[in-house]
């Protein structure tokens, strides 16, 4: 799939070199490129750039026009897209129908993606026209889907700075402080926010339409308490990143014992029909959310032993944190979802270095 996005100044559903040279030549796909919905640009220079499905199909949705459809029967009949060019796109599309078995069992979806109702419109977007029933099956699919996240998470944790081998934490710190509302949950809940879209509490996915109910989530606040006391050691958060006086005093506190300060922070991303803080879709910029500059500023400058973890959606400006001393370590965790033990055992003794 394509996205909607510019790759050097160039359509990327309609980039040649990315789709045809990169991918089908030098990788050798076999198989179609789609479009992401509503990234096509154009109809003949992405067909002729490698693309070969154009998603949803109208240009815009429900406007009923298309880069394909009529316009790519006119642009092979006038010789504008070469048959062959046509027959490549065919032959990639049907390979793949053909590989999951649909010319001889599709099965029927278990679920709506639409609705969480158990029962309703066969098909949302034109309600009853076309019948109801059964949309929802409610099949619970979890079953040792939390082992493998933590196991995929802890993997793909990133230590971006480990200063004198602070992490993985051992035993030895009389106070753990944890910082930032990444940290803590959001008020109404894991699913409080429809298509997730918003930042409120820790960053467990993007938002979006394709996003599913949370069937639980477990806050890096629970999951490194859990770590922490488990161990017998002390234990104390804020995820409050206006309550400054209260920040700057605990973390004075941990400086006097020789403890740990561990700052979450997040920055998220989404489909653009949602606005989150400002940010369409994707982000306005590469700075941290939800004010976290100014908290780890103010426990950085006391706490001297200060552990910065970054939930992301991709790259975020890190170099006034990356040559500050007294932040001894800091760890990109990406989106981990919603079990928080996959980034906890690189914090503690449990993970690797």
């Amino acid at each position: 799939m394509c996205s909607y996005n510019l790759v050097n100044n160039s359509q990327a559903c309609q980039n040649s070199y990315l789709l045809n040279h990169v991918l089908k030549s030098e990788l050798g796909f076999q198989g179609y490129v789609m479009s992401d919905w509503q990234a096509t640009a154009s109809g003949v220079s992405a067909i002729l750039a490698g693309l070969d499905m154009t998603m949803a199909g109208d240009i815009r949705f429900g406007d009923g026009l298309s880069y394909f459809g009529p316009n790519l029967t006119i642009a092979v009949l006038n010789g504008t897209v070469p048959q062959w060019r046509l027959d490549d796109m065919v032959v990639r599309i049907l390979a793949g129908w053909y590989l999951v078995g649909g010319d001889t069992e599709v099965p029927h979806p278990n679920f709506q993606s639409w609705t969480p109702d158990t029962f309703g419109p066969v098909h949302a977007h034109v309600g009853s026209t076309w019948g109801t029933g059964l949309v929802n099956q409610h099949v619970d699919v979890r079953r040792e889907h939390g082992r493998l996240i933590r196991e995929i998470g802890g993997a793909s944790t990133v230590l971006l700075k480990n200063t004198h081998g602070t992490l993985p934490l051992n035993n030895m710190a009389r106070l753990t402080a944890v910082f930032g509302e990444d940290a803590g949950s959001n008020p109404l809940g894991p699913n409080g926010c429809r298509n997730h879209a918003c930042d409120v509490g820790t960053l467990a996915v993007g938002w979006g339409s394709g996003q599913a109910s949370s069937p639980y989530l477990i806050s890096p606040d629970a999951a490194i308490q859990h770590e922490v006391v488990s161990r017998y050691g002390s234990y104390e958060s804020i995820t409050n990143n206006s309550a400054f006086t209260q920040i700057n005093a605990l973390a004075r506190r941990v400086r006097d014992v020789a403890g740990v300060c561990i700052v979450l922070t997040n920055a998220g991303s989404g489909e653009g029909f949602a606005n989150v803080d400002g940010n369409l879709g994707d982000r306005k910029n590469l700075t941290l959310w939800q004010g976290a500059d100014a908290v780890i500023a103010n426990v950085s400058a006391t706490c001297n032993n200060t552990v910065l973890v970054i939930h992301s959606v991709g790259a975020v400006e890190i170099d006034q944190y990356k040559d500050n001393p007294n932040i001894t370590a800091i760890l990109w965790a990406g989106l981990p979802g919603k079990p928080r033990e996959s980034y906890c055992t690189s914090i503690t003794d449990q993970g690797k270095r």
